[in-house]
């Protein structure tokens, strides 16, 4: 004799199984975000401007 499949308890423990791999792939996704955020990336000081016309000019 086989036992009844009992589908209710295993519906809801796999939606209580996927809200919680979600709500931890939500937290990863967050706490890389905010160490992106806090990590000082470098940046130019100033920008650098050149005259190019005369380089134009000799290409022509």
């Amino acid at each position: 004799m086989q036992p009844r499949l009992n589908l209710r308890s295993k519906n809801n423990s796999s939606l209580l199984g996927t809200a919680i791999k979600g709500l931890i792939i939500i937290g990863f996704i967050s706490l890389a975000f905010y160490l992106i955020d806090k990590v000082d990336f470098p940046s130019p000081q100033s920008e650098t401007k050149e005259d190019v016309t005369n380089q134009i000019i000799k290409l022509k």
